[in-house]
C-alpha cells in the first residue's frame, strides 16, 4: 500500500477532525482513552491546520491517517534544546487502514521532514500505560527518554536521533550489498566515553581484532535501555559520529565482573589482550559509566558481555 503525505489545508479541517475522533472513540471503547474529545473537534484544531501543522496520509487519494508536525513544543518538552528537535503529536489512522502500514509511513515521512528542516531529533510522547504502542515506537527505533506529568496526562517521552550523513551512506551501502529491504538505519553509537578510546576501538573493529564489548547491566537499567540482543545490527562510529562499520550481535552473556574470562578479554582486543589489562581498564571505565546511577563498581556486579561480527564493509 502506497501512502502519499501532504499538508492539510483549511478545507481539510473536518477530515482531520474525523480521523482523530474515530481513533479516540475506538480507544475509549477499549478503556484506553488517549485524547479528550473536546480537543479534537473542528473548532479545536482549525488554528493548527491553518498554521500548517497537520498533515494527511492518503492512499489512492483517500485520507487514511493524520499527523501533527511542529518545530516547538514547550508544553511536553520544555527541558530540551528546542532548535535541535522536531515534534509530532496526534498520529491517528482510520480503522479501515489499521495494520501498521499507514502509521509507519507517517513516521518515516516525519523523519524525512525532520532531516529536511535540519533538526537532529524527532520527539513524541504517548500515555505511559500504553505499553503496546510504546513497543511499536521502540521497534521503529525511538528511544525512551523519560516519563513526565503534563496537565491531565502522564506520558512516556521518546526521541529518535537522526543518523548523520555518513551513517545514512553506510546503511545505504549495506542495503545495496545485502539486498535487504529498505528500513531506517539501526542505532549508531561509539565505544567508550572519550575520543581516544572511542576512535581506537572503532579502528580495532574495522581491523577485525575487536569482536566484543562489555558495558555494565546497571548502565542499561539506570537509563531504561534494553541490553543488546542476538541478531541486531548496529553502526559503529568514531567519537565524531562518522560511521566506521556495521556489526551484528552474535551472542550476549550476563556474568559477574569477577567471572569475565580471559577468552572474553582477548575477544575485546584492547591493550595486550590480557584479563589483567581488561579488569584494570574496565574497572576505571565502570566508575565513570555509573556516575549518577546510584551504583559503584563491585566484583559481583552484572556485566553484559556482547559478542559481534563485522558485516559491512
Amino acid at each position: 500500500m502506497s501512502i502519499e503525505v501532504r499538508q492539510a489545508v483549511a478545507a481539510d479541517v473536518d477530515t482531520v477532525s474525523s480521523i482523530l475522533l474515530e481513533a479516540a472513540k475506538w480507544l475509549e471503547e477499549r478503556d484506553m482513552t488517549m485524547w479528550r474529545a473536546n480537543e479534537l473537534l473542528p473548532e479545536d484544531i482549525t488554528k493548527d491546520v491553518r498554521e500548517g501543522l497537520f498533515f494527511l496520509g492518503e492512499h489512492a487519494g483517500e485520507p487514511a491517517g493524520t499527523i501533527k508536525f511542529q518545530l516547538s513544543d514547550l508544553e511536553f518538552w520544555p527541558d530540551v534544546p528546542e532548535k535541535e528537535s522536531a515534534f509530532i503529536h496526534r498520529l491517528a489512522v482510520r480503522r479501515r487502514f489499521a495494520g501498521g502500514t499507514v502509521s509507519s509511513a507517517l513516521l518515516s515521512w516525519a523523519l524525512e521532514r525532520t532531516a529536511c528542516v535540519g533538526r537532529r531529533y524527532l520527539r513524541l510522547d504517548c500515555e505511559a500505560s500504553r505499553y503496546r504502542l510504546r513497543a511499536v515506537y521502540e521497534r521503529f527505533g525511538f528511544q525512551h527518554h523519560s516519563d513526565r506529568h503534563v496537565g491531565p496526562y502522564f506520558v512516556s517521552r521518546y526521541a529518535f536521533r537522526l543518523p548523520s550523513p555518513s551513517v545514512r551512506r553506510m546503511w545505504e551501502g549495506y542495503l545495496a550489498h545485502s539486498g535487504e529491504l529498505a528500513t531506517p538505519p539501526p542505532e549508531a553509537w561509539h565505544f567508550c566515553d572519550n575520543e581516544v578510546d572511542a576512535d581506537t576501538c572503532a579502528l580495532l573493529v574495522v581491523a577485525g581484532r575487536k569482536r566484543a564489548t562489555a558495558p555494565s547491566l546497571w548502565f542499561f537499567e539506570s537509563r531504561g535501555l534494553t541490553p543488546p540482543v542476538v541478531g541486531e545490527l548496529n553502526i559503529v562510529t568514531n567519537w565524531s559520529g562518522v560511521a566506521q562499520c556495521i556489526i551484528r550481535t552474535t551472542a550476549v552473556q550476563i556474568v559477574r565482573f569477577s567471572d569475565v574470562t580471559v577468552e572474553h578479554a582477548m575477544a575485546e582486543g584492547e591493550g595486550d589482550g590480557s584479563l589483567a589489562f581488561w579488569r584494570a581498564t574496565h574497572w576505571e571505565y565502570y566508575k565513570r559509566e555509573l556516575v549518577g546511577t546510584g551504583y559503584v563498581p563491585m566484583e559481583d556486579m552484572p556485566v553484559v558481555c556482547q559478542y559481534f561480527e563485522r558485516v559491512y564493509p
